[in-house]
């Protein structure tokens, strides 16, 4: 019996070192684990903040040439206008300007630059929902009181591509929107102009279908109402639709292309090449995605 006793003992050592021994694998595993991941987020979060600081270096009228120094040659450069029509008009009216496309994993930069080789506007798509740069916006507001006035101005500068939503933009009221489908692939853009606070220039804020996105299918109702002439600005339905959508593209135009109709309490923004987003969206068309992807 002393015996037995012993060698049960024995083989109960030799099962609780083995357990030991597995804890001690897989509490190695998973530190290793921890320590991978603590990596792989720390060198994406380093990847993202310098792509942030390269991003907030771009301005109008910065040179082509330092555009390229912060992301490397374009993935393509062509002049516009191509072939395209729009409303039964040409865009050959926009002349002597150039498009150029940068690619990135985590986002599209596109350029529009005069014969002097000046940007004189850029868009900037999110290609991933976890990388959301800052829009370069400051919107002053002013601050009620609680006995009703009005105080000192705040300003809203925390706009993040890919997690604000057009909401966030406050009481802003577009300026213009548009729903389009060139190549069945369907866009949303709305414009803004913000006068001093925004630097005199036109924002264009959208959705685009080559960006981060969500489920889109309730917008392709609403695009086809747009296109069938209906004035969804004052839609229930769009206006329910637009407060619960984040854009995951933005673009700025130079006051330099823009002409303005002051006539009226609210300047009239004209320029061929608004039309030509207005038409074709932010970003890449369709033939550049294409070729990007073969």
């Amino acid at each position: 019996m002393f015996k037995i006793t012993i060698g049960r003992n024995i083989n109960e050592v030799i099962k609780n070192i083995g357990k030991l021994l597995a804890f001690l694998i897989f509490l190695y595993g998973l530190v290793n684990a921890i320590i991978g991941l603590h990596g792989y987020f720390k060198d994406l979060i380093f990847k993202n903040n310098n792509l942030y600081q390269r991003l907030s270096q771009i301005n109008t009228l910065a040179s082509d040439g330092y555009v390229t120094e912060l992301f490397g040659e374009p993935f393509l450069i062509r002049k516009l206008p191509a072939d395209y029509q729009f409303s039964g008009d040409s865009v050959a009216s926009i002349e002597n300007l150039t498009e150029r496309i940068y690619s990135d994993e985590k986002f599209y930069l596109q350029t529009i630059s005069g014969e002097n080789n000046e940007v004189v506007a850029y868009s900037i798509t999110t290609r991933d929902n976890d990388f959301n740069p800052l829009v370069p916006l400051e919107l002053s507001r002013g601050v009620q009181n609680s006995d009703g006035s009005y105080g000192a101005k705040k300003f809203i500068s925390d706009l993040k591509l890919g997690k604000s939503h057009f909401q966030d933009l406050k009481d802003e009221t577009p300026l213009k929107i548009s729903f389009n489908s060139p190549n069945q692939h369907t866009f949303y853009l709305e414009g803004h102009y913000f006068g001093r606070p925004g630097g005199y220039k036109y924002y264009l804020f959208g959705i685009s279908p080559y960006g981060s996105h969500e489920e889109r299918d309730e917008m392709y109702d609403l695009a086809h109402a747009f296109m069938e002439g209906n004035n969804v600005l004052d839609d229930a339905d769009f206006l329910r639709w637009r407060s619960e959508q984040k854009f995951n593209t933005f673009g700025i135009i130079d006051l330099t292309l823009l002409s303005f109709d002051i006539s009226t309490s609210t300047a009239e923004i004209n320029s061929d090449l608004l039309d030509y987003f207005f038409y074709l969206g932010l970003g890449p068309t369709a033939d550049v995605i294409y070729n990007l992807n073969w």
